[in-house]
């Protein structure tokens, strides 16, 4: 790896530092120990945000880590099926359907898991969608 992207993941890496750490002061977020938690990364609550499918339909993502995030949808998905989910237009990036459970909400009938397929990619796309946030919030 060359020196150039070594740097840039730090950059990237250190993001996503400050803002797990603002979030475990202001209590939005609480990482668990290993044996209540099996997820290699924390994830952080989105209750908004601008996130849309490829076709730029909107995705209402309910939290997301490093390595994936969770939302709702009105229809059923197929575990496997690789979606591109991008970030107000500014980045793209793929992740992989592992789960589709059935809710009994009618707005939103289904909640769906997904896998980044690029953690380093999900690395990016989590801190530009936590910058993002902070800015809408002001």
């Amino acid at each position: 790896m060359s020196e150039g992207m070594l740097n840039l993941r730090d950059v990237w890496y250190s993001g996503y530092l400050r803002f797990l750490a603002e979030a475990q002061e202001r209590a939005t977020i609480v990482v668990l120990s290993p044996s209540h938690e099996q997820r290699k990364h924390p994830r952080f609550p989105i209750d908004e945000g601008q996130f849309t499918s490829a076709t730029g339909r909107p995705i209402a993502v309910w939290d997301m880590s490093i390595s994936g995030l969770c939302f709702y949808a009105t229809e059923s998905m197929t575990p496997g099926t690789v979606l591109e989910i991008c970030l107000a237009t500014v980045f793209c990036t793929a992740a992989e359907i592992v789960a589709c459970e059935q809710l009994d909400d009618p707005n939103t009938p289904y909640k769906v898991r997904c896998r980044f397929t690029d953690e380093e990619q999900g690395l990016q796309f989590l801190t530009l969608a936590l910058e993002l946030l902070q800015l809408e919030r002001g």
